[in-house]
Order: structure tokens, then sequence, then C-alpha cells
């Protein structure tokens, strides 16, 4: 019995992932992550922790984010 060619195919990966990505973000599927030492609600930082009293209500790492982060304005 005769063993099966093996068959090398080039996939663009890449061009593959970047159109799936944009149809999610067209459809509202996915959305930007505003992180909290980003965002306009939050104030004070201190040992990379920001406080944020309109959304979340306390102390919370920079790097966290919520539902309802929006992006701060300045520049």
């Amino acid at each position: 019995m005769s063993r099966p060619e093996t068959v090398l195919v080039e996939v663009p990966v890449k061009e593959i992932a970047e159109a799936i990505i944009q149809q999610l973000v067209e459809g509202g599927t996915l959305v930007e992550v505003v992180r909290c030492r980003d965002c306009k609600h939050h104030y004070g930082e201190c040992l990379r922790s920001v406080y944020c009293p309109s959304k979340i209500g306390g102390w919370v790492r920079e790097d966290f984010f919520c539902a309802d982060g929006e992006r701060r304005d300045d520049g």
C-alpha cells in the first residue's frame, strides 16, 4: 500500500484573522476596552491603583476595566 502524498498549503492566517476581527467590530460584538488608568471617571492614583468613585466605587488596579469605561480626552 502506498503512503499518501503530503501537500503543503499556505494559508493567509493574519489576513483571515484581521477580516474576522473587523467583522466583529463592525457588528458590535467586539468593543474597545478602556482601562481604568485611561478612563475619565477615575481620579487619584497610588501604587499602580486608581480610585473610581462613579463607576466602581473604590480603589482598583490601574489595568482593571469595567463596562462603563470612557476614554479620557486629555491628549
